[in-house]
């Protein structure tokens, strides 16, 4: 019988763990931990359309007053630095305590640092909350120049707004293409052709080495000795799972809480959602994902098995960003070894690509400005259907004709 549930963190994983508890009939007391003071809200929006917008509010992901009529109690703005596992004890910075009899973790990442000399000079930061937007958001004006440290798909979603905005911007990425870890060096290669071609300055196998400056940030040096001026430094070189609570209390731990395809933890009071959570994956791996969608499936999941109704969830990667104008949906790794099939009429820029396994087995799929495929696209993926190659090359064959004709040969068990 459990009568209280706590979660720790009120991000998209929290609050979609503490709405499928309610939704799915669970009358307990449930308390929803948060690092921030402010109700939980949308975070990919940081990086487009709250810098774009200006807005005066974070996009919040609850309506108004459903926590309140749901009976969820937020404490926020003091962040969980204990889980005593013996007493089932949550302990916050404030040093109050909370009895729980289930514990699940949605603290997603903390930035991940340079370790140069200058990383701690005014104008340097990273992007991971909203008072981080707002600091980016009054430093963006034209002719301010940006660096930004990392072309992942957050460094080149802000590159993107950036320059719409008219500050002068140049993307320092360590590796040789632009997200290529989680689109695929092709489709990389193509995101900074377009960023380029909107006055981003790209610079490739490129280290920040340093970072110059008295109080307040001046230039950045790389590792082949060169000096750029710049008037603020953004860094996006990924995250760290945010596990240390879990680590101090005994639970398993490998860049991110290790938990099974129904989200449990190494410890049956302890599950886990979202990014801090190093979840098994449908091609045999596992780790964190850092997707929305994907953090929004975990604790749909996670709900119903802290409710016994549960099913394993094995995941695929599931995304999506805007770069350099245009909208990039994906499914899938997208990275990983295989034949690459294209579908494109005449010179269009939107298309669906699908990466083909040595078996006929799609690995991946990827959308640009081609919405309306990609659904028929994710269906094909998801199901790990095996369709006829020479159709799904044809871009007059329309994906829902073959998602309509392959089903009867998609896998089972």
């Amino acid at each position: 019988m459990i009568d209280t549930v706590g979660i720790i963190g009120s991000g998209l994983a929290g609050a979609g763990v503490a709405t499928g508890l309610r939704t799915q009939g669970f009358e307990g007391q449930i308390l929803l931990f948060g690092d921030e003071a402010e109700h939980a809200y949308d975070r990919p929006s940081l990086s487009k359309a709250a810098l774009i917008e200006r807005h005066d509010h974070p996009t919040p992901l609850l309506p108004e007053g459903w926590l309140d009529t749901n009976r969820i109690t937020l404490i926020g703005g003091e962040p969980v630095t204990g889980l005593d596992l013996a007493s089932r004890t949550l302990t916050n910075a404030a040093g109050q305590g909370f009895a729980v009899d289930k514990v699940v973790f949605a603290t997603g990442l903390r930035s991940r640092e340079l370790g140069i000399e200058g990383e701690r000079l005014e104008g340097v930061q990273h992007l991971r909350t909203w008072a981080d937007q707002l600091a980016m958001r009054d430093a963006l004006h034209p002719e301010t120049r940006l660096a930004i440290v990392g072309g992942g798909l957050v460094g080149c979603e802000i590159a993107t707004t950036a320059r719409r905005l008219g500050a002068e911007v140049t993307i320092f990425e360590a590796g040789d293409e632009l997200v290529a870890r989680v689109l695929g060096k092709a489709v990389g290669a193509r995101c900074r052709h377009n960023l380029e071609a909107m006055g981003v300055e790209v610079r490739l196998n490129a280290s920040v080495s340093e970072i110059e400056g008295d109080t307040r940030v001046r230039a950045v040096h790389t590792g082949d000795c060169a000096r750029i001026e710049v008037d603020r430094v953004l860094v996006c070189i990924g995250g760290i799972p945010a596990d240390e609570v879990a680590v101090a209390a005994g639970i398993e731990c490998r860049r991110g809480i290790v938990v099974d395809a129904q989200g449990r933890s190494s410890h049956e009071d302890v599950f886990a959602a979202g990014d801090v959570a190093n979840w098994p994956l449908r091609d045999g791996t596992r780790r964190s994902l850092e997707t929305y969608l994907n953090a929004q499936e975990q604790a749909a999941c996670v709900a119903a098995t802290l409710l016994g109704r549960g099913t394993p969830a094995l995941q695929l990667p599931k995304g999506w960003t805007e770069i350099a104008g245009r909208k990039i949906q994906f499914v899938g790794n997208m990275a990983a070894q295989g034949k690459l099939i294209v579908r494109r009429r005449g010179d269009d820029a939107a298309h669906v690509a699908f990466l083909v396994g040595e078996q006929g087995e799609l690995l991946a799929a990827l959308a640009v400005d081609a919405p309306g495929e990609f659904a028929a696209a994710m269906r094909l993926v998801d199901r790990d259907m095996r369709p006829d190659l020479t159709r799904l090359a044809d871009a007059d064959v329309s994906l829902r004709e073959i998602l309509k004709t392959t089903r009867v040969r998609e896998k089972t068990g």
